[in-house]
């Protein structure tokens, strides 16, 4: 009996405790502990290799998932080899360099994370960014260089969980920011042309 005569339901004061909260409180813990392999798998790099082979006073050589690439500082002459064969051209043929970025929509990371109404909406769809860089010869012939991929998740309002689970993978080693990575690897192609005497805009 309470005070004031009134009765007092003890379970009603335990409410939290109850079997049926503890087991939905693991399993949001489990959920969200289960969520960074999840996105740390999303997260990794597509492509993106870059591998610089050779780098003196008679050239410079590069690798990547597109060919292979090398600058004849002797005779001005830029090589390339890729699937589509082997080619030679003049360094004075080439007009400049191209950083770009393509978006693709990430249907089935959609899929994986829990496809929503507003995944319909275009500003809030995830994505696949693409980081590409080409050189753009005299004329408008175009040679890829490097390609690298990297998700981004844009759900609505989550944002800051995203960057929180992003934070939290970096410190663990298990996520690399792929747009760093090119953009590195586009100063080191650059530096590499302007070494050659043959220095290139960007666009």
């Amino acid at each position: 009996m309470a005070p004031g005569g009134e009765t007092c339901d003890i379970e009603s004061t335990h409410h939290w405790f109850d079997m049926e909260n503890v087991a939905s409180l693991v399993t949001l813990v489990i959920l969200v502990l289960v969520s960074f392999p999840v996105m740390a798998m999303l997260y990794r790099k597509k492509k993106g290799r870059f591998e610089i082979l050779r780098d003196d006073s008679a050239g410079f050589e590069f690798e990547t998932d597109l060919g292979l690439f090398s600058i004849d500082r002797n005779e001005h002459r830029f090589h390339f080899s890729t699937k589509d064969g082997r080619e030679a051209i003049a360094l004075s043929e080439i007009e400049r360099l191209n950083f770009g970025l393509l978006r693709e929509w990430a249907f089935g990371a959609e899929l994986l994370t829990g496809l929503q109404f507003l995944d319909l909406f275009k500003r809030y769809r995830d994505t696949n960014n693409w980081y590409q860089i080409s050189l753009v010869l005299v004329g408008g012939p175009v040679v890829p260089l490097f390609v690298a991929g990297q998700y981004e998740p844009r759900e609505f309002l989550r944002a800051w969980w995203f960057d929180f689970q992003v934070r939290v993978l970096h410190r663990l080693g298990l996520f690399e920011d792929v747009e760093d990575a090119a953009r590195s690897s586009l100063t080191a192609i650059q530096g590499a042309f302007e070494e050659s005497g043959n220095p290139l805009r960007l666009s």
